[in-house]
């Protein structure tokens, strides 16, 4: 009989019922050939993403939760979840119940009113709540943070988390629908059944001015610094994309203040996380370059809140062993050591960035709370074909920014596991060996005849 495999992403999270078993990250076990049914059950603060298969299994459908799958042969089948930042379930919590308001106040009215499903005031009614549309989001600026409704197309500006439509359904019913009954029941349209579509294809930061910050800043290297492959070169430099990894609230406290900047006591904000991981040439670790950016940040004073457009963080940890390297700001060019809090306010005399006033040369977060974490697809593959296998098996994965994956390499028979490369690097033959996800990566387990 065909053996089957199954898997979760994250591997610690979640598990498969199939045909009335349930399974967990890494356990398998035999079927006859035929079609059976998955079910992913989805851990506490998480949502379900996808399905994907490989071997002999086949499912019917990638994002349906149940689905029917085809077992023909060994293979593998995997669920992937992904996690959802507390901001963004307390926020839909909230618009539930808000909108069970609503419609009991409503149903209620249109009951002591004594009208139909025919009336015609019903009729309109009927056409506003198919048309009804209701917007959760966080907005940019962390004092603005608010649960909004909006109507139809109207835009819901930067820093949403999700979108739901709330959809008419159904055609009428009894009400009221418990009893005790207060007035004798009547059949009125059904407008307390919703169903809630969430996008979750959507990634809202590549659609807004996130993408216009990815490439406001660059990496800029001596050429042949780092053993990856430079995103852009010229005769003398390489350069680097950053890459954003999540967005949260934060309160920080600036520390060494420059002169005229003792009122900066506080600041508050959305921040965005970026970073960059390269190999120092000759090298296997990574070595790390991030930094921070706030957008409409607010900074506080004794007496005063001052709205400042931009705020950079530039990390200290710039100032270890790794390779001195150039940021690239819009063209400008500042030292990877010249670390610290730069704003947009200009005064004359200190370190600057394109306009950006040097505030202070350091900070501590005094609090945050995640919002938004970024995803990329990672692709794991054996070479050569049929030297080997993987935990977890070959195949296109989407992974959550900061998470750590464990991969482990199985060489078949005739075979030895030799080294891993991520992108083409070579990153050792640690076994299993564990990826940090910051950007999307090919990972490759190479195999030797032995």
């Amino acid at each position: 009989m065909p053996t089957v495999t199954f898997y979760t992403v994250p591997s610690d999270k979640g598990s498969i019922t199939f045909n009335t078993a349930t399974y967990y990250n890494g356990q398998s076990d035999e079927f006859l050939v035929g079609g059976y049914n998955a079910l992913a059950n989805v851990p506490p603060s998480y949502e379900f993403v996808k399905w994907s298969a490989t071997g002999g299994v086949v499912c019917e459908t990638e994002s349906g939760n149940p689905t029917p799958v085809t077992v023909e042969d060994d293979g593998t089948l995997t669920a992937e979840f992904r996690w959802l930042p507390p901001a963004y379930t307390n926020t839909i919590a909230n618009l539930k119940t808000f909108r069970g308001n609503i419609l009991q106040d409503l149903v209620a009215s249109r009951i002591i009113a004594g009208l139909d499903a025919n009336h015609d005031s019903m009729q309109k009614y009927k056409g506003v709540v198919e048309n009804l549309g209701i917007l959760p989001y966080v907005f940019g600026r962390v004092r603005e943070k608010a649960l909004a409704l909006k109507f139809k197309g109207i835009d819901v500006d930067i820093g949403m988390l999700t979108k739901i439509d709330a959809k008419y359904t159904g055609a009428s019913g009894l009400y009221p629908m418990t009893p005790p009954f207060s007035v004798p029941q009547r059949e009125l349209p059904q407008v307390d059944v919703y169903l809630y579509d969430t996008i979750k294809d959507i990634d809202l930061l590549r659609q807004t001015d996130m993408t216009q910050v990815q490439s406001f800043i660059l990496l800029q290297a001596p050429s042949g610094t780092f053993e990856e492959a430079p995103d852009a070169e010229n005769v003398f430099y390489d350069y680097y994309m950053i890459y954003v990894q999540k967005r949260r609230d934060v309160v920080i406290t600036p520390s060494g203040q420059e002169t005229g900047y003792a009122a900066w006591q506080k600041i508050r904000g959305e921040e965005t996380w970026f970073i960059r991981k390269l190999t120092p040439a000759g090298t296997v670790p990574y070595t790390y370059y991030h930094f921070y950016i706030l957008m409409d940040a607010g900074v506080y004073g004794d007496t005063t809140i001052t709205a400042t457009p931009a705020v950079i963080l530039l990390h200290p940890t710039f100032t270890d062993t790794r390779p001195l390297i150039t940021m690239s700001i819009a063209g400008q060019s500042i030292l990877s050591t010249t670390f610290g809090i730069y704003a947009t306010p200009s005064q004359t005399g200190f370190p600057r960035i394109i306009g950006f006033q040097r505030i202070a040369g350091a900070w501590e977060w005094d609090s945050w709370e995640d919002l938004w974490y970024n995803e990329f697809p990672v692709t794991i593959s054996v070479e050569p074909e049929g030297g080997g296998t993987t935990d977890p098996p070959v195949g296109d994965y989407t992974w959550q920014a900061e998470s750590s994956h464990p991969i482990t390499a199985y060489p078949s028979g005739g075979y030895a596991f030799d080294h891993w490369e991520f992108d083409d690097v070579n990153k050792g033959a640690a076994n299993p060996i564990t990826h940090d996800t910051f950007k999307k990566q090919k990972v490759k387990a190479v195999f030797v005849p032995t």
